[in-house]
């Protein structure tokens, strides 16, 4: 998961508001951050493209509106998720999408993606009716941008709630970000038990053992992450070399 350097986005709902607030509060209480400005998406815009990591790992695709160039899904040591709402897990396979391939498969640039999420939805906008992924693709291709879809298609589709307002607002959010670039250097704390079970079992009625079992596994590979990088520290520098060749 991400954690963004970023000093506030315009929201169009006002339940993202209270979200960022539980999520940012909750990265407080795990103590994984010294420097935090939290943006839940826009985070691999900033750090991945500047090299500051490989990739980026959610199951939301709007990470790629934010011009997020490397994607990881279904990233799960037990391959496989549960089923919402039931007691069942479906199996998973990770794959990885590159954001610049698939625009060139697409036909498309960065600048049209974001048009067509807000033709079939997002977080800041729910879409228009009776436009999926493949009708907004096909728009976008012969109309080239939203407002001449508006223009053309006006009376195929209901773009009443679609005001120029939005379109520029939520452009604006994946395509111009407000990101503070001068945050450069994350720490990774070991995470605050008490702190997190507060939160957590007392705040929100978590189950206390369940949370405190989890909790205890990521103090647990905190510390063996920890323990695998002051050893790497100690290795003589030609095998670090070495190993970022592997990994380009």
């Amino acid at each position: 998961m991400g954690i963004s350097a970023n000093s506030g986005r315009i929201s169009l709902f006002s339940s993202n508001i209270s979200l960022l607030k539980i999520c940012k509060s909750l990265f407080v209480k795990f103590k994984l951050l010294d420097k935090l400005t939290v943006e839940l998406t826009n985070f691999q815009s900033l750090k991945i493209r500047v090299n500051a990591l490989w990739s980026y790992s959610f199951l939301d695709f709007d990470s790629l509106l934010f011009g997020c160039p490397s994607l990881v899904q279904n990233l799960s040591k037990s391959l496989r998720r549960k089923v919402q709402g039931k007691w069942t897990y479906n199996k998973v396979t990770p794959f990885h999408i590159n954001l610049a391939k698939n625009l060139k498969v697409l036909g498309i640039n960065q600048f049209q993606l974001v048009d067509i999420g807000i033709l079939i939805g997002t977080d800041y906008f729910p879409g228009i009716k009776r436009i999926g992924p493949k009708k907004a693709l096909n728009l976008i291709k012969k109309h080239k941008q939203v407002e001449k879809i508006i223009r053309e298609e006006k009376n195929q589709f209901d773009f009443g709630k679609l005001t120029p307002e939005i379109i520029k607002k939520v452009r604006k959010i994946f395509l111009f970000p407000d990101v503070n670039k001068s945050v450069s250097n994350f720490y990774w704390n070991l995470p605050n038990k008490p702190n997190i079970l507060s939160l957590l079992c007392e705040s929100h009625h978590l189950n206390k053992e369940r949370v405190s079992n989890n909790v205890d596994k990521l103090i647990l590979s905190y510390q063996k992450c920890k323990k695998y990088h002051q050893t790497m520290k100690k290795q003589p520098s030609s095998v670090q070399l070495t190993l970022d060749t592997m990994m380009k």
